[in-house]
């Protein structure tokens, strides 16, 4: 049977280290597929398919009696870099708003972009 790479999918698989996206969350506020953990990998499918009911449910199960104060969301863009080359990112937005984030992955793009020219 193949899962969805939802997140109680990659915590069932063990490929999700729930403690640890909590931390990051709570504290960065995000996490893209270049600032990826071990235990905190995401690629763009996992991350579209990421909902918050989804993390309330782990985070109830996995930190009871710990305030859930994290409001997830998912952005993509591909601003600043390759058309169609779109850097993702999930993050919390009772940390890092939605503008702040788009501008921090238009970064991420335009360092894709340079790297990709200087070695093509």
């Amino acid at each position: 049977m193949i899962l969805r790479p939802t997140l109680i999918a990659l915590v069932r698989k063990g490929e999700l280290n729930f403690e640890r996206f909590v931390e990051i969350l709570s504290t960065r506020g995000y996490i893209t597929e270049e600032t990826h953990e071990d235990g905190c990998s995401f690629g763009s499918t996992a991350m579209e398919a990421a909902r918050q009911d989804d993390f309330d449910a782990l985070f109830a199960l996995l930190l009871p009696g710990v305030l859930n104060d994290i409001s997830l969301s998912c952005a993509a863009t591909d601003e600043c870099g390759l058309s169609g080359g779109f850097a993702y990112a999930l993050f919390n937005t009772n940390v890092i708003d939605r503008e702040e984030m788009l501008g921090l992955l238009a970064d991420e793009n335009r360092e894709t972009t340079k790297w990709i020219e200087g070695n093509t």
